[in-house]
């Protein structure tokens, strides 16, 4: 499938933290547990990045802000570390829409959005992504680390400082569903 266009900005670089490229919650920085071009992405580079919450943390994510109304597709590539769940989040406007996904089961935690999906790529690699319709101001994106054995998903997500996932190619698009990735 065709990709429209990627609205995310360093698709694969999150080193790029500042407010006008991604912002953070509680991911540990780069050479303090996150490390840059950990492992082989899905394309077969050295560009895949390992992102790791800060010790003791709730909810470590990555998010950037956007607008645009209509529907929406948010998608990145993730694959287990030391920790087994990602989440990614769309805002509506009015309220957060969301998909918890294990990586290691290959199970859906809790969804909230109209549609998702999980798709296994190979190598342990699933690009997951999630679609909703949004209404100007549209907010913003986010993804990051969740906990399977908890209730409430990502909430209390507990960490050493290094337990992280793998993550590579954000990607967010007008439309109903995720298409070919497109590097920013």
């Amino acid at each position: 499938r065709k990709s429209s266009y990627n609205n995310i900005v360093y698709s694969e670089d999150f080193s790029q933290v500042d407010v006008s490229k991604w912002q953070t919650y509680q991911i540990a920085a780069f050479g303090s547990g996150s490390v840059a071009n950990a492992i082989t992405a899905p394309d077969g580079t050295l560009t895949a990045d390992k992102i790791a919450a800060l010790s003791g943390t709730s909810q470590p994510r990555y998010f950037q802000n956007t607008s645009g109304s209509g529907d929406w597709t948010m998608s990145v590539y993730a694959k287990a570390a030391e920790a087994d769940c990602v989440f990614l989040s769309i805002y509506t406007g009015s309220t957060y829409k969301h998909l918890y996904y294990d990586l290691t089961n290959e199970s859906v935690i809790s969804a909230t959005a109209s549609s998702y999906s999980a798709v296994n790529v190979g190598n342990g690699w699933f690009r997951v992504s999630v679609t909703e319709a949004t209404t100007n101001p549209f907010g913003n994106i986010s993804f990051g680390l969740a906990n399977a054995t908890l209730a409430n998903a990502g909430a209390y997500f507990l960490s050493d400082g290094t337990d992280g996932i793998y993550v590579w190619g954000a990607q967010l698009e007008k439309g109903p569903y995720a298409g070919d990735y497109a590097k920013t």
